[in-house]
């Protein structure tokens, strides 16, 4: 994991401005307690990420990497998550 998250954020603080780590899938499914493949299905529904520079431009698109910040994507599984919980 690349950089730091406040121990104990404001409880006032919106989401969007927390800083997560920068990870990549595999560090991601650790993250939540699922398969890569998982984080690929979660990708296709809208889970925020983005594909790491190649600095060689010449490179083929396949070498790169996906990319993703934690905050953001603890944020999204969580509204998620939310959006599909019935309340009776």
């Amino acid at each position: 994991m690349n950089s730091g998250i406040e121990a104990e954020p404001d409880i006032q603080t919106p989401l969007r401005q927390l800083r997560g780590w920068i990870v990549d899938r595999r560090e991601l499914a650790e993250i939540f307690g699922v398969k890569p493949q998982t984080i690929g299905e979660w990708q296709r529904k809208g889970l925020p990420a983005v594909r790491e520079p190649d600095p060689d431009p010449r490179a083929p698109r396949d070498r790169r990497r996906w990319l993703f910040n934690t905050a953001e994507c603890i944020g999204w599984h969580a509204c998620r998550s939310a959006q599909r919980a019935r309340f009776w």
